[in-house]
């Protein structure tokens, strides 16, 4: 049975959902708490989860200068919050004022969020909406070692019902609107 979260639907007309970490250009629409997580699970590489079918050229997984390493999590306040103006993908996670790694999802978290909590995201139905997750990738051989490379999940449902998963590169260069519905899903740090 899912935990009934406030939200504008379930909250009385008159109350307003208390916003943990206030945003210039996003507005809190629903908080919770997010399970805890063995930190085990991928997205791709030697320990993917088939969760997920989209673009994941990017990453590039190579074995030989990144390894997978599990990182536990426990539970986890969340915050999703919704576009009110136009942006580019990284004034959404700057306007929080917070250190950037603090606002990084794990790849289990994120696969443990949308398998526990699809129903937050309104992802029933294609193109209803797509949820944001922020995550890093740490390289710890090569010539890149000790780098951290910052990717956004862009997490939607497609015409068959399943999860359609592109990840974009965190930089200026994206923008987003408000009417292209994105939810936007962070930890809250104090």
């Amino acid at each position: 049975m899912s935990q009934e979260y406030p939200t504008k639907e379930n909250l009385p007309a008159d109350q307003e959902i208390n916003d943990p970490m206030p945003n210039p250009c996003l507005k809190c629409v629903t908080t919770g708490t997010l399970e805890a997580t063995t930190g085990e699970r991928m997205f791709r590489g030697p320990k993917g989860v088939n969760l997920f079918h989209g673009n994941w050229s990017h990453l590039a997984w190579d074995s030989e200068n990144a390894r997978f390493i599990p990182s536990p999590k426990g539970e986890t306040p969340f915050g999703i919050y919704q576009l009110t103006e136009e942006v580019v993908l990284a004034q959404v996670f700057e306007g929080f004022g917070k250190d950037i790694k603090s606002l990084c999802w794990t790849e289990d978290q994120i696969i443990t969020f949308l398998q526990k909590h699809p129903e937050l995201l309104n992802l029933e139905t294609p193109r209803k909406s797509n949820a944001l997750f922020l995550y890093k990738v740490i390289h710890d051989k090569g010539e890149n070692a000790g780098e951290e490379n910052f990717f956004v999940a862009d997490v939607g449902v497609d015409q068959y019902g399943e999860f359609h998963n592109d990840v974009l590169i965190l930089d200026g260069n994206y923008g987003l609107r408000p009417d292209q519905r994105f939810l936007i899903v962070v930890p809250i740090v104090s």
